[in-house]
């Protein structure tokens, strides 16, 4: 996904919980390639500060110094210890604004002994207190970390484009009548990475023209997170189709 496209993703899956301060407490980004939570933590304070009128500072190095982001970090692994020294670090937070955002990169490499540490923490929450997790090994985390935590599949970055790649713009698929959709589904169901590229653009298509379509954003990227394994694809694809379809206009 391309930085662009991410802040896009950002602020419109966050737009209700930025606009009402509503977040839950803490979510997990993955995917199976590379989260830059740094990126997405950022884009996410940027949209909340500006909506609010809070200042958590401009610059990486500014929002480095705020007390109300916490970067956790750790070398080869989480131990429990740094959960500790965590634990107590956020006791008495937020310091300056209402809300306190805790990024963890990696959450899969907690320890067992920092994973039960840090698990007491998300059982007895503080509203104030946003835990932003990410990991590239979703299956390899807790999976009582993971039950308390909203899960976000977050798309890779973009592979280069197919020389053959099979384009159309979603406003122009969804005006198909349904058998040339699921004809069109069927030819795009013979290359997989031309079929992930052509749903992230539906996916960028939608987020530009209409951001509150959360189901149609949920199916695809629903169905991002089934191609990274080893599916039908043309049964994964005919599915998605017949869901989009039944989509309200």
């Amino acid at each position: 996904m391309t930085p662009q496209n991410s802040s896009s993703f950002i602020s419109s899956l966050f737009n209700r919980a930025i606009q009402e301060s509503c977040f839950s407490h803490a979510y997990i980004f993955y995917n199976f390639e590379t989260v830059n939570l740094t990126n997405i933590a950022h884009t996410l304070i940027d949209h909340y500060a500006s909506h609010h009128q809070h200042h958590y500072g401009v610059s990486p190095e500014q929002k480095a110094q705020c007390p109300d982001i916490i970067t956790l970090e750790y070398d080869k692994s989480i131990k429990i210890e740094t959960i500790k020294h965590l634990q107590d670090r956020i006791a008495y937070s937020p310091h300056q604004h209402p809300y306190c955002f805790v990024l963890i990169e990696h959450c899969d490499l907690l320890t067992p002994g920092a994973a039960n540490a840090f698990l007491k923490t998300l059982e007895e929450p503080n509203p104030n207190i946003i835990f932003l997790l990410s990991s590239q090994r979703i299956n390899s985390v807790l999976s009582t970390i993971k039950s308390r935590c909203q899960l976000i599949y977050t798309p890779g970055s973009e592979s280069p484009q197919p020389e053959n790649q099979v384009t159309m713009p979603y406003s122009e698929f969804q005006s198909l009548p349904l058998h040339q959709q699921l004809s069109f589904c069927q030819e795009l169901a013979t290359d997989k990475a031309s079929a992930k590229t052509l749903c992230l653009q539906w996916l960028s298509d939608i987020f530009t023209h209409s951001p509150s379509s959360f189901s149609r954003q949920s199916l695809l990227l629903d169905t991002l997170k089934k191609l990274e394994y080893n599916v039908n694809l043309r049964l994964q694809l005919e599915a998605l189709c017949l869901q989009l379809h039944r989509q309200p206009s």
